[in-house]
């Protein structure tokens, strides 16, 4: 967190070209500082969360992932390929 103090406010954004066809796929806007340091004081609050959760509810919430994450493969087959060239 110390280095993020140490840049620019806004950072922006960067274009996601595609190895494909060499075009830009995507422009993804970049977290400024404080933006970036709230993101990461929110994951470390749900790790804490994760931590106190009984394993049985973290199978069921890892099963329902893969669910979703299957029924969702062609988009998510297609995005890959686009941004990774295979």
């Amino acid at each position: 967190l110390h280095s993020l103090s140490k840049r620019k406010k806004n950072m922006g954004s960067v274009q996601i070209i595609s190895p494909v066809d060499g075009k830009v796929y995507k422009t993804v806007q970049l977290s400024n500082e404080k933006e970036a340091i709230a993101i990461v004081q929110k994951s470390h609050e749900a790790q804490k969360k994760w931590k106190d959760t009984p394993i049985s509810k973290r199978k069921k919430i890892c099963q329902d992932f893969v669910k979703c994450f299957t029924a969702k493969r062609e988009e998510i087959a297609k995005e890959l390929t686009m941004q990774m060239g295979r």
